[in-house]
């Protein structure tokens, strides 16, 4: 009596749960379908001309408090990753020294979902002083900012998440989110940056790595070994040759020095399994039917991403060996 009654309380426990889950995902996408059909393409089409056109000589400053504060900074992040210069402002220190950071003609992006926050009130006028152009980004069309900026682009949000609070910034910080991939991808567009530019900008981390050309990867040392008729491979020598070039690829040429195959240390496990008592490579042992690249120039993120090396071919020849992972 006591298991039945621990299952079925274990089963609404789960259908609750499930429920729950279902609104909050229904909730996020109802408002999501919404503010991606209502959004203003024509608003931040135009801030994008007018940063594209002020930056040349002067400064992008965006600013916010709290939870707008941080998706502010996010997007002084984006826009310095695509060459346009940005900072953030942060608001309370402005009244303490950092306002002497602006000059005539700077721009001012003021993310404030209500526009009545009262930090920024307090403060704006002072910012007006500097002759800067303010322009406020709110989800409300009659906050009390509106009169103190030079522009305002409303974005879409009705409502929060009801989740019994139905205060915290959750669905109009995705539409600020969403803000921020527009604005970003039109400047994209307008400044016309290429990979080149943003592999500059963006050397190291994950984004970096899939950047790298292969030329960049390349190997100065490798294995490899050519298939002789007067002599054999030992297959003991592969061992030792991919140990002591620390490389999981042993490259296999014919006597003509063209490339005939390959074989990976996964190869080689394998293969030990089969052939218990192996002494010589032989040429069914190996790879011919291998992934290879013949442009050095091409990126990491152009290539088939589950290989470990790949081999540069010319004209059938090996010019080089990749380490991509």
């Amino acid at each position: 009596m006591v298991v039945r009654c621990c299952e079925k309380n274990k089963f609404l426990k789960s259908h609750y749960i499930t429920m729950i889950k279902s609104s909050i995902l229904d909730q996020i996408k109802n408002e999501f379908n919404y503010q991606i059909n209502s959004y203003n393409l024509e608003s931040i089409k135009a801030l994008s001309d007018e940063i594209v056109s002020l930056v040349s000589s002067n400064s992008v400053f965006i600013t916010g408090i709290g939870k707008s504060g941080n998706i502010a900074q996010h997007c002084v992040s984006l826009l310095n990753c695509i060459n346009i210069r940005s900072y953030y402002l942060n608001w309370v220190n402005t009244i303490h020294g950092d306002i002497g950071c602006l000059r005539k003609n700077d721009l001012v992006i003021i993310f404030s979902n209500s526009g009545n926050t009262g930090e920024i009130l307090l403060n704006i006028p002072f910012i007006k002083k500097k002759d800067v152009k303010t322009i406020l980004i709110s989800c409300n069309r009659k906050s009390l900012l509106n009169k103190y900026c030079d522009r305002t682009i409303i974005i879409p949000f009705r409502k929060e998440i009801i989740n019994g609070i139905n205060l915290i910034p959750t669905n109009s910080c995705m539409s600020y989110i969403i803000f921020c991939n527009l604005l970003v991808s039109l400047l994209c567009q307008k400044t016309q940056i290429d990979i080149n530019n943003y592999y500059d900008n963006h050397p190291k981390g994950n984004i970096g790595e899939q950047l790298k050309t292969l030329e960049d990867c390349l190997l100065e040392k490798y294995p490899i070994f050519t298939f002789s008729k007067h002599s054999q491979i030992r297959f003991l020598d592969i061992l030792l040759e991919m140990t002591k070039f620390n490389c999981g690829c042993c490259i296999f040429l014919s006597e003509e020095k063209k490339i005939i195959g390959i074989i990976l240390d996964g190869d080689i496990r394998r293969l030990i399994l089969k052939e218990k008592n192996i002494v010589y490579i032989k040429k069914e042992y190996i790879n011919t039917n291998f992934y290879y690249e013949t442009d050095l120039k091409k990126r990491l993120i152009e290539v088939q991403k589950d290989l470990k090396y790949i081999p540069i071919i010319e004209n059938k020849k090996i010019i080089g060996l990749c380490k991509v992972h």
